[in-house]
């Protein structure tokens, strides 16, 4: 591979001739510090890099840059030299204008003038930043929990898979959302990384591949055989054997089967009391129980469960107390 096709592994661009950036982040999350600590790597103590700044306030490179700094606007980006760093900050609501002048800078000028551009924002709803996703080398989010549904939306984005996309923001939660901690997207390779150290590539752990999306759905449908096959294996010559089987067959496919432990089919569910388990073998003999016997409140909490998912046939009601 060319040294200007290479891909680079880490958002902060050092090892790549151009490429881009996309950090996502509320207030007070930390969007600020990593952007000025990928900066600070880039420049080091050069004075022959231009950073050019669009929608920012001098004073917040002032400091830091002061040598290298020059502000400007989206109808001027065409006068950006060769070689230069770009950041484009707080992006609220772009005009058709800058729209297409950003699209223009991230899809032709960084790869023909060779740039580095960095584009900052809370959100990507209402800002005209979701279409334009795809541009990105990378997107980049801070740790909060409060940037978990923007992370997801942006995902769902390259059409992951939700079991996949559900995967990586409970990974993410383990974070509690510390300072100094970022996850990125890797647009071209398709993986999610974390990273509590935004200089060097070596601090970077690789969270998840797109490739689980594909070996997911077959690890799904393989616990979802293990489950029916153990299932009948408890109602095997019973009277009501085939209702069951044909009952466990649709909760089978409504809900998650890592949620069903393969020993004894029980499902867990978090109750004031902490978490409980209800036996599904319990539930759809008691639901099949044609005598009405009042089943217990885990179960009925089960079944409402079970409803706001997937409906049962009333065929198979024959307990009045689940009707």
């Amino acid at each position: 591979m060319s040294h200007t096709a290479k891909q680079s592994s880490s958002p902060n661009l050092v090892d790549v001739e151009y490429g881009s950036v996309l950090l996502l982040g509320g207030t007070g999350t930390g969007k600020t510090y990593g952007l000025k600590s990928m900066l600070k790597t880039l420049m080091g103590s050069s004075s022959k890099i231009s950073l050019y700044t669009i929608n920012v306030k001098d004073s917040e490179y002032m400091d830091d840059f002061k040598k290298n700094h020059i502000s400007t606007t989206f109808e001027k980006s065409s006068n950006i030299k060769p070689g230069s760093i770009v950041v484009v900050e707080d992006i609220i609501d772009l005009r058709p204008k800058e729209e297409i002048a950003l699209r223009q800078m991230l899809n032709w000028e960084a790869h023909h003038k060779k740039l580095k551009i960095f584009c900052v924002s809370h959100n990507i709803f209402k800002t005209k930043l979701y279409n334009t996703i795809s541009y990105f080398t990378f997107v980049m989010f801070t740790s909060s929990l409060g940037n978990l549904f923007v992370l997801s939306k942006c995902l769902g984005y390259f059409q992951l898979e939700p079991a996949v996309i559900n995967s990586w923001v409970e990974k993410i939660k383990m974070f509690r959302g510390a300072l100094g901690v970022y996850i990125y997207f890797d647009v071209s390779q398709r993986n999610l990384y974390a990273t509590n150290n935004l200089t060097g590539t070596e601090f970077s752990k690789q969270i998840g591949s797109s490739e689980e999306s594909s070996n997911s759905k077959v690890d799904q449908e393989k616990k979802r055989l293990a489950l029916q096959a153990r299932f009948e294996l408890f109602f095997k010559g019973r009277k009501n054997g085939q209702q069951a089987m044909a009952v466990f067959s649709i909760l089978n496919q409504c809900l998650e089967p890592d949620l069903i432990k393969a020993i004894d089919l029980t499902l867990n569910f978090n109750s004031k009391e902490g978490i409980k388990g209800v036996s599904i073998i319990d539930y759809i003999d008691s639901m099949l129980d044609s005598d009405s016997r009042p089943p217990s409140t885990a179960q009925l909490v089960l079944h409402n469960y079970v409803r706001e998912r997937c409906t049962i046939p009333k065929i198979f009601l024959l307990n009045t107390n689940f009707e």
